[in-house]
């Protein structure tokens, strides 16, 4: 594991802080202005040969580098924001956000530096950060779906600005969720609207808080309608698993309806059923979550929860670098319910 040695960092009164030389250490040694630093820096002609030779002097005891990336956002000179994310499979939410965030990067000539991480720990999440802050790094956009227990560490400790997205809020953050609760909620008030009294759930890892998110909401509809909101079973969002976890809950119960925490588990889930000599909607109803560009052409085509995640990354990176008191911190993006072949009214056998 990388020490804060190695990544040459500091805590400085408990934040997190580059500990490379400054235009401000350059001009201490020098005994002069920043201001004549910066001149120096870029070679104007109002320096007298004495100072600027004392400047590069200075630059060159201290091994000091110009590194844009390192200006604040404020001053619209930074040009590097670093992105860290889950990157062990390319989830189709995901690639929408980080698309967005590279479109509006591009259009305000910023450059996106980019960490992964392997696990939802806050270890491998301290040790992306920091390499990325060691980096110059002027802005973070953290795109890690862990359950807010695991981010506790950052609150305070960051001394540049950072949004998360799908992580939760704290204190010192930004955040751009999609309000998941409420996107499982239409799912299940959909299905029961039909008529269903038992409907199963193929949730995603438990460790995820889009997952857990997702489990509330649907509990909570079936709760409230006096429904057995416990007839579920935990997949990891692939189609591999929404094929096995369909065959496992139907084994356990007779459902008429069954709610996948993605669409790609519901395309597995929907293969199982067609083994199965199950039909949809006229036998089981399919809801799944995200609408996938896919979704429409499954067969038959899928009723789902979309979210909208370019505009999710839009928003996280325009409040990121924007230079107004940010008044709004948190936003949440309202799902909708999007109907189409995969659903209908509970038909009595």
């Amino acid at each position: 594991m990388s020490t804060d040695s190695e990544l040459n960092l500091s805590m400085e009164s408990g934040k997190l802080r580059r500990n490379t030389p400054s235009v401000a250490d350059v001009a201490k040694l020098s005994k002069v202005s920043t201001q004549t630093v910066s001149r120096v820096l870029n070679n104007h002609p109002s320096v007298s040969p004495e100072k600027r030779s004392a400047v590069l002097k200075a630059i060159e005891t201290l091994d000091y580098h110009v590194n844009l990336a390192a200006q604040t956002l404020s001053s619209g000179n930074s040009k590097a924001i670093g992105i860290i994310w889950y990157g062990i499979e390319p989830f189709f939410g995901w690639n929408q956000i980080i698309h967005s965030i590279q479109l509006e990067a591009n259009a305000v000539n910023r450059t996106l530096l980019f960490g992964s991480v392997d696990s939802f720990s806050a270890e491998s999440i301290q040790i992306e950060i920091r390499r990325l802050v060691q980096s110059g790094i002027a802005g973070l956009i953290i795109i890690v779906p862990v359950v807010e227990e695991n981010i506790l560490f950052l609150d305070g400790i960051l001394d540049i600005p950072y949004v998360l997205i799908e992580g939760g809020k704290l204190s010192s953050a930004m955040s751009v969720n999609g309000d998941q609760k409420l996107g499982a909620s239409l799912a299940a008030e959909h299905l029961v609207k039909l008529g269903h009294k038992k409907i199963g759930h193929v949730t995603g890892p438990a460790s995820w808080s889009e997952s857990k998110q997702r489990i509330n909401g649907f509990k909570m509809v079936l709760e409230k309608n006096s429904l057995d909101p416990n007839i579920s079973i935990q997949g990891d969002w692939s189609s591999d698993s929404g094929y096995a976890c369909t065959k496992e809950l139907l084994e356990k119960s007779d459902v008429s309806a069954i709610f996948y925490s993605s669409d790609y588990t519901a395309l597995g889930g929907l293969k199982a059923l067609s083994d199965l000599g199950i039909k949809a909607p006229k036998e089981i109803s399919i809801v799944g979550f995200d609408d996938t560009p896919e979704a429409r052409f499954f067969i038959p085509s899928l009723t789902t929860i979309r979210l909208n995640f370019r505009e999710q990354g839009r928003l996280a990176f325009n409040l990121l670098i924007n230079k107004s008191s940010r008044e709004n911190r948190h936003i949440f993006l309202l799902p909708e319910l999007i109907i189409r072949e995969s659903t209908s009214k509970f038909a009595k056998s």
